[in-house]
């Protein structure tokens, strides 16, 4: 059986721009931003749906009647 050896290698990243004065650095962790923009960009996503779903009942309901009109 041979074994695997794993090596992990952290590189330091610095930021190339100044903060802005007044503003300090968000805390590593700290996903709260990430989170609301995701969760605002699935409302979105749901509303979209929510309209064509909406649109294609619609179509549906439309179909409906003009099939029981011609039978």
């Amino acid at each position: 059986m041979t074994q695997q050896q794993v090596v992990s290698k952290e590189a330091k990243v610095e930021s190339t721009n100044p903060t802005e004065s007044g503003n300090t650095e968000p805390k590593k962790g700290d996903y709260t931003k990430f989170f609301y923009r995701n969760i605002e960009r699935l409302w979105d996503a749901v509303e979209s749906l929510q309209r064509e779903n909406d649109r294609l009942e619609a179509q549906l309901r439309k179909a409906r009647v003009v099939f029981q009109e011609g039978a």
